[in-house]
């Protein structure tokens, strides 16, 4: 509530729905480019979903994110 500057059940519903639908989406691109070994993919689909994580508050998600983003790097 406090990120989105609102109480408004509505609005809190649509955002949370949103995010779900995206994040099971980057967890697809993350899952795809892990199985195709792909490490530039893996760090790159991570950091995106890193960035949808923390915009709606989900911090611990966007920390692991933020993780599997460095490990692919290396």
């Amino acid at each position: 509530r406090e990120l989105l500057g609102s109480d408004d059940r509505k609005v809190l519903i649509e955002v949370v729905l949103e995010f779900v639908l995206a994040a099971r989406e980057s967890w697809a691109e993350v899952q795809g480019q892990a199985a195709q070994k792909n490490q530039r993919g893996l760090s790159k689909a991570a950091h995106g979903a890193k960035g949808e994580a923390r915009n709606v508050g989900a911090v611990m998600l966007g920390e692991l994110y933020e993780q599997l983003e460095t490990v692919a790097k290396k």
